[in-house]
Parts: C-alpha cells; structure tokens; sequence
C-alpha cells in the first residue's frame, strides 16, 4: 500500500481524553517515564524519613513496616522502568503505555493505604500526599478516569477509618504526636474524611478542567500546524510538479512526468491521463503510471457509454469512493480486478475546450478527501496549461517541418530552370548566336546579375532546409580536423582578398595538434565560408581580414575579425534572422539574401556550440565561433573524413 502523503496524517480519537486522543497519546510514554523517575524520589523519601524522624522529632514509628513500604515502592518501580525501556526498544502502542500507567497507579493507591495505615490510620499526616497522587491521576487520564480514581482513593481511606474504628484492624500509633486516640473520635474521622473527600474531588475537577483547557488550546495549534505544513507540503508538491512539466515542451515528457508527480505526491497506487481522440467520442491512454497492461487493454473508453466521463469534462471533479458499487464505471468489474478500490478524476481543460480527464487510483476504499480533491483540480489545471503549451510547441514544430519541406522541394524545382536561363543568358552575352549591340550586353549583363543573385539565394534556401532537415533526423556527426577546414576556406578567399588589395591572414595558434571536434565538414566548410566571404566583401581595399584559430579549456574558438564597415548597435540584435541585412550593408553591397548568419547560427548550435558578434561602425566587426572539444582523438587522423572543398565562388 502507498504511503500516505504529509497532509493526510490527521488526529485518531482515543478513548482516554474524547477530543484529545492524540495529544494524550504522544504524550503517555513521556509522562510515564516522568513518573517513574518521581518514584525513586518517593521511595527513597520513605526510606529517609522513616529514619531521620526519630532522632530529629523524638516520634516513635512502626520502622519495619515503613522502610519495607519504601523498599517495596523502590521495587516495584525498578519493574515499571524495565517494562517501560522494553516497550519503548519494540515501540509498543500507545495502549500499551496506558495500562502501564493504570499499573503504577494501582500499585501507587496500594503503597498509599499501607503508609496511611502504618502512620497512624486516619490520624496520619500522609494523608494528605494522596492529595497529590490524586491531581497526578487527573492530569494522566481523561475527566471519567480520574473521578473514578478519587472515588477509590476516597473509598480506601473511608475503609481504614472504619476499620480501625471498629477494631477490625489494628491502629498504628505515632508514639509522641498525639496524647488522645483521634481515630476512635467520629466527629474526627467524619469531619477528616468529608474534608478529604471534598478535597480530592474538587482537585480532580479542577486539574482535569485546566488539563482539557491545555489539550484544547494544544489541539488548537496542532492543527494550526498541521494545516500549515499541509499547505506547505501542498505547495512544495505543486512547485515541484510545475518545474518537472515546464523541463520540457516534448508531449509524452509532460504528460508521463504530469502522472507520476501526482500518484508519488498523493501516495496513490496509480494515476492516467486519457486524452480525447480527434473525433471526441473516444478517450485514449496518453500516459499511466502504477497501471497493468491488460486494465489498459480492457476496451474502448467511449463517452455515450461511460457517465464519469462526461461528468469530469463537464468540468466536475468525480470522486467515486467505492468503485465496486458505483454506477459511473464502464468497466466496473475489471476495475475491481485490477485491485482498485476508489478513484479521483479531474478534467484537464485547455484553451480550446476539454482536452481530457487525470485520474488517480487507490486501493482503499474512500481514500481520498475534500484536500485531495483540491490538490488533483489545482494538478490538472496546471497541467492542462503545460499540456496546451507542448501541443502548441508540436504544431509548430510540424509547421516548421511543413515550412521546410515546402522551401526544400520549392528552390530545388527552380534550381534547373534558373541555371539554364543563366547559360543560356551568358550564351548570348558572348555573342555565340549574333552580334550583340552595346545597349543589348547591358541588359543581358544586368539579367545575368539577377539570376545569379537569384541563384545565390536558392543555394541559401537550400542549406538552410538542409540544416534543419538535418536536426530533425538526427544525423550523426564525425569527428573533423577543424583547422583544415578552416585552412581550406582561408585559402579559397585569397585570390579575392588579394583583387580588393585586402590582407588575408591565418593563424593557427594550435599548429601541430590537431583540434577534432564533432560536426560534418561540409557544415563547418558553410560557416566559415559565410563568415569570411561577408569579412572580405564588406571591407573596403587596404583593409585586413584575420582568421585566427585558438583553445579556451574544453572549447576550440575561431575569430574571424576585420576592419570593415562594422554592424550598427541596433541591428546586432536581428543579425542571425532569416533575410535580415543590416542598412549599412545593403548601401554597400545590393545584393544579398541574408540567409548566411541564420545558416551559421544554426549549424553551430547543431554541432553544440556558439557563436558571438562584437563590432562597433567604421572600426570593424569580430565573429567568433565556440565548439566543444573531442577529448579522446582517433589514434589515425587519415581516418577522418576531411572536407571536400566545394566549387570556388569567385
């Protein structure tokens, strides 16, 4: 069976304190333990009395009976304590401390008639200390107990007085008190045992009335505490619950973490989340936790046929609190073959109406309170927000699928025409089919520009469905010799760098140990193109590119820095959308996709690391791309796939 979560341990009545049965409880074991240790006190008192008194107060007593009381009282005690230590090494119930106590009180009563007796009877001054055993029983037991405990002692008195009166039993005379037999005066023993009587009956009602006040007041903050901690238990489990369904947006996540969260938290056996199918008739097991496959199994959960169903996305919480008896089940026997005893359902509603129904088993009957219900609706509505926002998350990601499969199939379907309207084009261009006036050469020199800019951003279209189209596979990287790649790129850009008179430079401050990092050489080979075709496009001649390749910790880094135009302050924030160029860029060069950043960005979260822009107008711009590291390289780098170096742009 579950355990029980903290807010479901509520106080048990006791037949000891009506009202107060856990209180007085908790509280035997010590209170048993205290008044064993207020015997050997009481005992060794006897003892020392009986033998101090003589030589101090000149009295005369009965010493043997006396110290055999007090030895006997230390005797009896050495029992209770052993029988109290092994009660609590088995941690024995509470019952089990209350017949203790009913034992020591018993023996105590005993010992008291016997000192009373041997004291002097009615005449003894003891008398009076069973005043005090009397307000001790008051305060171990309930209101009942204790009257019936002052009736007794009252009684055993009464019984000594009489006794000795008549001459049954003998009196026991303190030698040197008293000079007339009191015990014979019926004025005296009435008058001591109506004042007795009065006495011990009043201090019963009294201790025992300031005792109910106490436990009262005690239970007052007891369930002040206890509803504190339950709302503090309540709202840990909800914070919890909110952090485990926000870690993620992937559907089944949410909704297998929503299940187990709320059976662990409630201490049930199970929980489900059935959802509604998309023709709204049927509810469909998303996810269960503590539930057998054959109860999954047991058939379709229709709506016209199950009434706590649609009583739950009508917006109730259903609380069935015996399943075997009630008439809301579809399944009602395999329910109760599956070892259910009773159920919760709440309905998860999302924007667009119901979404489905979270329900939580138990295998006790009427199992869960007015509390668990709050907790379940409280858990359905923050999942059902949860729910919504992962639903949400899947439509866009199948979107953006959608998106991406239109962008692959439509710029791979202008590829061919676009080619040839461009081979075509430069065929006439070069006069191959007739004579071309100088106005002719013009235009088609201005239609050759377009098309290639049109092909320019095909190929960009492509590559960035590639890229995404990649992720969505999964496609397993490999380990690449980063430096090549990037040496390869350098190199391709050194004719063009050398036309502009610009300064192309690579270092590679890791020369001599290759930096493997895990990527395909054919993503690494599209940003760094990217990123160094825009450096040397976007400086003006004289001006210098630097490619520098370095280590920081686990991370390889390459900078890619030049003295350009630099990117405007307020543009460096959209620099990595999809066709976003920034304005100084379009002023000095027209064309241009502004798919080349996005495409960067993408590909180098793809392959786990990052990249960063620093640049400032006029001065220049600095890019720096970071990747993790292989910390175990292959033991033969020609191994390795190196990048094909694709067509040169120029």
């Amino acid at each position: 069976m579950a355990e029980s979560p903290p807010w479901k341990t509520l106080n048990r009545p006791s037949r000891l304190a009506p009202g107060f049965g856990s209180l007085v409880e908790a509280e035997m074991p010590s209170s048993v333990r205290w008044l064993i240790r207020l015997r050997w006190l009481a005992g060794l008192g006897v003892i020392c009395i009986t033998l101090a008194i003589e030589p101090i107060f000149g009295l005369q007593l009965a010493v043997i009976p006396l110290l055999s009381i007090g030895f006997g009282i230390l005797l009896y005690n050495l029992v209770f304590y052993l029988v109290e230590r092994r009660l609590e090494r088995n941690n024995a119930p509470p019952d089990s401390y209350l017949n203790l106590a009913v034992f020591q009180v018993a023996m105590d009563w005993v010992a008291m008639v016997l000192l009373i007796h041997f004291s002097g009877g009615i005449e003894s001054p003891v008398i009076f200390f069973f005043i005090f055993h009397i307000a001790i029983a008051s305060i171990f037991f309930s209101r009942p107990m204790a009257f019936e405990a002052a009736i007794l002692a009252v009684i055993l008195l009464t019984f000594i007085a009489l006794t000795e009166y008549i001459g049954i039993l003998p009196h026991v005379k303190i030698m040197g008190l008293l000079d007339f037999p009191l015990y014979r005066n019926r004025l005296y023993v009435a008058a001591v045992l109506a004042f007795f009587s009065c006495t011990g009956l009043i201090v019963t009602y009294l201790v025992t009335t300031i005792s109910e006040h106490l436990r009262r007041r005690e239970e007052e903050v007891v369930q002040l505490t206890e509803g504190l901690r339950r709302a503090t238990a309540w709202m840990q489990a909800l914070n919890e619950g909110a952090q485990a369904l926000n870690s993620t947006l992937e559907l089944p996540q949410v909704l297998n973490r929503l299940v187990e969260n709320t059976a662990k938290v409630m201490g049930v056996r199970a929980c489900s989340i059935r959802m509604l199918d998309k023709s709204g008739n049927h509810l469909v097991p998303l996810a269960v936790y503590g539930l057998s496959q054959a109860y999954l199994e047991k058939g379709p959960v229709e709506l016209d046929k199950n009434p706590l169903a649609r009583e739950v996305l009508d917006g109730k919480i259903v609380n069935v609190p015996d399943v075997s008896t009630s008439s809301l089940l579809q399944y009602p026997e395999k329910t109760v073959l599956e070892g259910i005893s009773s159920s919760l359902s709440a309905p998860l509603f999302g924007k667009n109406g119901p979404l489905g129904v979270l329900r939580a088993y138990s295998d006790e009957k009427n199992h869960f309170t007015p509390e668990d219900e709050a907790f379940l609706a409280a858990t359905a509505a923050q999942g059902s927000i949860a729910i919504d926002n992962a639903i949400a998350y899947q439509e866009i990601e199948d979107l953006d699928a959608a998106k991406t499969a239109f962008m692959r199939t439509f710029t791979h379907e202008l590829r061919s025409p676009v080619s040839v309207t461009r081979s075509l084009l430069q065929t006439l261009n070069a006069g191959y089919v007739g004579d071309v006036t100088p106005q002719q050469r013009d235009l088609l020199e201005r239609a050759i520009r377009r098309v290639d800019y049109l092909q320019k951003l095909i190929d960009d279209l492509l590559d960035l469905a590639a890229g995404k189209v990649y992720e969505k596979m999964q496609q397993l990287d490999e380990p690449v010799a980063l430096e090549e790649v990037v040496e390869r790129v350098v190199n391709r850009f050194e004719v063009l760098a050398s036309e502009k008179a610009l300064t192309l430079e690579w270092l590679d401050e890791v020369a001599g140990c290759p930096k493997m990092v895990l990527a395909t050489p054919e993503g690494l080979d599209r940003v760094f193109n990217n990123l160094i075709s825009n450096a040397v496009k976007y400086t003006r001649p004289n001006g210098k590119v630097t490619v520098t390749l370095s280590c920081s910790g686990k991370q390889v880094k390459v900078a890619v820095e030049d003295t350009g135009i630099g990117i405007p302050e307020d543009a460096i924030e959209r620099l990595f959308e999809e066709f976003y160029r920034a304005p100084n860029a379009k002023e000095m060069e027209r064309e241009g996709t502004g798919l080349g950043l996005a495409i960067v960005k993408d590909t180098v979260t793809r392959f786990g690391g990052r990249v960063t822009v620093r640049s400032e107008v006029g001065l220049g711009t600095r890019f720096v791309v970071y990747l993790p590291l292989i910390e175990e390289l292959p033991l033969n780098l020609d191994d390795i796939p190196q990048a094909q170096a694709p067509a040169s742009p120029l």
